[in-house]
C-alpha cells in the first residue's frame, strides 16, 4: 500500500489545494476497482504501471497550463506570493507612517505633510512590493531548476522514481515561517531606512517630537551590504521553507545556513561599539541622573545578552528541524 500512497502523493503534489484531496480520492478508488481482492505487490505493481505516468497524470489534472514559473509550481507561486506581498506592504505602510509621524509631528497641520506621508507611502509600498516579487520569483526559478524530482519520460518512467510520502510531523508552519520573513523585513528597513526610529524620544513646541538615535547613523551605513546579505539569505531560505511544506534534507541544510549567517551577521554588529551613538549615552543620563558611561555600560551588556539570545534560538531552530527530518525518514524506512 506504501506504493500507492506514494503514486497519489506524486500526482496530487502540486495541484491546486482546491482540487488536491478530490483527486486524491477519486485516485484511490480507481486503483482500488482495478485490484483484486488481498492484492500482492506485484498486482500493485501492475495496476500502477497500467494507469501510467504520475507526472503526466499530473500535468492533466491541472485546471489550468501556466507557465511563468511552471505547471508544477505555479500555484504555489501564486500561494506564497500572496502571503509575502501581504507581509511587506504591511510592514512598509506601519514604518512609513510611524516614520513620518515622528519626523514631521510638528508640521501636522500642514497640506505638505499629509501629500508627502501619501507619496511616501505609495512608492515605499511600490517598492516593497517589486522587492517580494522579485525575491520570490528568484526562490522558485531556482527550485525548477535544481528539483531532484523531474517528471521522466512517459515510456522511461519506473515505480522506483516515486517521491517518498513526506511524514506528517516534518511539516514547515506556514505560520512560524511567514512571522520570521515580517520580523525580517521589518527589522532591516527600521534598520536601513529608519535607524532613527531606535532611540530616545523627547517633545518640546518649538520643534516637537525628536529623536536622539541609539546609533550612530553615519557608522551604521557601512554595515548596509552586512545587513542585507543576511536578510536576503533569510527570506529566500524563509520562502523556500513556505513553497517546500515539509523539511527535507536541502531544507535542513539551508535553515543552518541561514542561521549562521545570522548569528556571524549579529556578532560583529553587535559587539562593535563604534556603532552606538554617544549623544544617545549623553541624554539618557541626564535624564537618570546617572554617569553616561553606566548608560553605555548597560547598552552594551544588553547587547550581549541579545547576542546570547539570537545564539540560542538559532542553535535551537538549527536542531528541531533536523531531528524532525530525521525521525520522519526513520518512520518512512520503517513503515
Amino acid at each position: 500500500m506504501k506504493l500507492i500512497d506514494r503514486y497519489i502523493y506524486t500526482v496530487t503534489r502540486y495541484l491546486p489545494e482546491t482540487i488536491k484531496d478530490d483527486i486524491a480520492k477519486e485516485l484511490q478508488a480507481t486503483i482500488e476497482e482495478m485490484l483484486p481482492n488481498n492484492p500482492s505487490e506485484k498486482d500493485i505493481e501492475n495496476v500502477l504501471k497500467e494507469l501510467g505516468n504520475p507526472w503526466t497524470m499530473a500535468n492533466n489534472y491541472q485546471p489550468n497550463k501556466r507557465y511563468l514559473i511552471g505547471p508544477n509550481f505555479f500555484d504555489n507561486y501564486l500561494s506564497v506570493l500572496k502571503i509575502v506581498i501581504s507581509i511587506v506592504a504591511s510592514v512598509f505602510v506601519i514604518l512609513s507612517v510611524i516614520s513620518l509621524f515622528v519626523d514631521s509631528s510638528s508640521k501636522i497641520d500642514q497640506i505638505g505633510f499629509y501629500l508627502t506621508l501619501f507619496t511616501k507611502l505609495i512608492s515605499n509600498v511600490f517598492s516593497g512590493i517589486l522587492q517580494a516579487i522579485f525575491w520570490v520569483t528568484v526562490v522558485f526559478v531556482i527550485m525548477e531548476h535544481s528539483s531532484d524530482n523531474e517528471a521522466p519520460e512517459s515510456s522511461e518512467w519506473k515505480l522506483t522514481d516515486l517521491p517518498e510520502v513526506p511524514h506528517p510531523k516534518a511539516t514547515i508552519s506556514r505560520v512560524e515561517t511567514s512571522v520570521e520573513i515580517a520580523f525580517t523585513v521589518f527589522f532591516t528597513f527600521l534598520v536601513l531606512f529608519q535607524p532613527q526610529l531606535i532611540g530616545y524620544y523627547a517633545s518640546s513646541v518649538d520643534s516637537g517630537l525628536q529623536s536622539i538615535p541609539l546609533f550612530n547613523l553615519e557608522y551604521l551605513t557601512s554595515y548596509t551590504i552586512l545587513i542585507v546579505f543576511a536578510a536576503s539569505v533569510t527570506v529566500l531560505v524563509s520562502i523556500w521553507k513556505l513553497v517546500a511544506g515539509r523539511w527535507n534534507l536541502k531544507v535542513v541544510i539551508a535553515n543552518i545556513i541561514d542561521n549562521l549567517v545570522s548569528i556571524v551577521v549579529s556578532s560583529i554588529i553587535l559587539l562593535d561599539y563604534h556603532l552606538f551613538n554617544d549623544a544617545f549615552f549623553e541624554k539618557v543620563a541626564q535624564l537618570f541622573k546617572v554617569s553616561p558611561l553606566n548608560i553605555e555600560l548597560s547598552v552594551k551588556t544588553s547587547a550581549w545578552i541579545l547576542l546570547v539570545i539570537i545564539v540560542v534560538c538559532s542553535l535551537i531552530d538549527s536542531i528541531v528541524p533536523l531531528i524532525k527530518w530525521l525521525r520522519s525518514n526513520k518512520k518512512a524506512e520503517n513503515n
